[in-house]
């Protein structure tokens, strides 16, 4: 991570773009100075062996004439003495060789050596020439000269210039050190130079990035990017302003929501407590309505009048329905209020759910509906009363929407028996899949067949989602149209060894 940062760092960018420039000429400068210094000591190793032997060669030619072979040896000693000779010898014009001197034999072997020969010719004018008949015009001169009197060969070491081959190649490689390090130096600072104005201004939009608006970049008249500097400076204040505008503006509109809120939470208290205290009210007058009802078709049994028993079947389905519809708003309005205090306890499902299923026996018959319970010896924590308002609920919609078929009332254990689930199905009309998101809103009702009665006002389910809200238990619905539906309660199930001590606490009780 640190090395790909590294890489990616304007200033590591930055020091590779005015390093590179420096590295090559460096190099190329480099190599064609030990090139051209090469060469320039060969041929000073070549013309040093030239001038030796051609010194030697003039030194000996009296001494050949007179065959004198201890001046040949001095003179053949004479050249040894000059730094890397290593051997010298002098021929007669035969090729035999008369003297052959060399130095010691370890330099020899160490380094590579040169060989010269050149012949000795007489520098003195024959007496011949001097009465003889002019050459033709156009003899080539070769053809005058006179044949060698001998010939010296001369071989020299390349020591020196090894040696002098080194020193050249370790001083261009430090000066080459050098000046990489001197273009290093100056890359970084020409790279930090050129990037700090750069990484002041990366370091400013990532300030702002992070909520911080009152950060700024300094300026200064010999910056490159003074302009650019301005432009954000500008922009972070237009950008604070904005959102010191914005602020404001969502502090306005937060507190009259929460005046809005407090006002429609003052209205439904309101309300909720005038439902609460008109509720005898209320009530009273329906109860006597649904005496005078109940009197008046005892009344009207013996009769035969059909129109009266019409009318009398009349005002009882409107009374029930008055007094459902009342009983919901009651509900509802107490549940929107916060007036319905939960009292979580443990209790066996099974009673509850059976008076539950007794209660609506009649209406399942009334419809040739089969209405059964599975049987369970479960034990749940939750308000029995609510709860058992929700299942009646569910029972009831559940009845109302199927005219053929089944209702049944199941329990099953979920989430490793942590979780009861009570789950109600029925075979009735289902519900499409686009309005199983709107069940739970107030008055809302699926729609049935055509012609078909609609009952209810459209609060059961609503009332079961608040009163589930309220005891934090899970409601769950699945349908398909045609075919039925299943909702579901999921509630904190009671182990089996807490149901040993509660059963036991019981029977201690009575």
């Amino acid at each position: 991570m640190k090395l790909q940062a590294l890489r990616s760092d304007i200033r590591y960018l930055m020091s590779w773009v005015v390093l590179i420039p420096v590295l090559f000429s460096g190099f190329v400068f480099t190599a064609g100075h030990v090139y051209f210094n090469t060469q320039s000591l060969h041929a000073m190793h070549q013309e040093k062996l030239v001038q030796s032997a051609t010194q030697l060669a003039s030194a000996v030619e009296f001494a050949l004439f007179t065959d004198n072979r201890p001046l040949l040896e001095s003179l053949a000693l004479g050249v040894l003495q000059e730094k890397d000779m290593v051997s010298a010898k002098i021929l007669n014009a035969q090729g035999d060789v008369l003297v052959d001197r060399t130095t010691a034999p370890e330099t020899q072997a160490q380094y590579p050596k040169d060989t010269l020969r050149l012949p000795v010719r007489s520098s003195l004018v024959p007496l011949d020439d001097l009465v003889s008949t002019p050459q033709p015009f156009g003899k080539p001169e070769a053809a005058r000269r006179v044949a060698p009197q001998g010939f010296v060969e001369l071989q020299m070491s390349r020591q020196t210039l090894r040696q002098q081959l080194a020193q050249m190649v370790l001083a261009s490689t430090l000066l080459l050190l050098l000046g990489c390090g001197m273009g290093l130096a100056v890359a970084f600072w020409l790279a930090r130079k050129i990037s700090q104005p750069i990484s002041n201004i990366s370091h400013m939009v990532e300030r702002i990035g992070q909520g911080e608006l009152g950060a700024r970049l300094n300026l200064n008249d010999h910056d490159v990017l003074g302009k650019l500097k301005l432009g954000l400076n500008q922009m972070a204040d237009n950008v604070e302003q904005a959102r010191t505008h914005l602020e404001q503006q969502i502090a306005l509109a937060t507190q009259e929501l929460r005046a809005q809120k407090e006002n429609a939470e003052s209205a439904t208290m309101a309300k909720s407590h005038f439902l609460e205290s008109a509720s005898h009210d209320l009530r009273q007058p329906l109860y006597a309505l649904s005496m005078f009802v109940a009197r008046l078709d005892r009344l009207t049994e013996p009769s035969h009048d059909h129109e009266v028993v019409q009318l009398v079947g009349y005002l009882k389905q409107s009374a029930a329905g008055l007094q459902a519809l009342l009983d919901s708003l009651l509900d509802l309005s107490r549940l929107e209020g916060g007036l319905v205090q939960a009292h979580v306890q443990a209790f066996a499902v099974q009673p509850l759910l059976q008076q539950v299923v007794d209660t609506l026996k009649p209406l399942a018959d009334e419809k040739g509906l089969a209405l059964s319970l599975k049987a369970t010896r479960a034990w749940v924590e939750s308000d029995p009363a609510l709860f058992s308002r929700m299942v009646l609920n569910l029972l009831g919609n559940a009845l109302r929407y199927t005219e053929q078929g089944r209702v049944l009332v199941a329990c099953r254990s979920v989430q490793g028996g942590r979780v009861l689930r009570v789950e109600v199905w029925d075979t009735g009309v289902g519900i499409a899949p686009e309005y199983l998101s709107q069940i739970f809103g107030e008055y809302f009702q699926v729609h049935t067949a055509p012609g078909a009665r609609i009952e209810g006002v459209g609060l059961g389910l609503t009332i079961v989602q608040r009163t589930a809200q309220l005891l934090g238990h899970r409601l769950a619905v699945r349908s398909v149209l045609g075919k039925g539906s299943c909702f579901a309660v999921e509630l904190p199930q009671v182990q089996a060894a807490q149901v040993g001590r509660l059963a036991s606490f019981l029977d201690g009780q009575t």
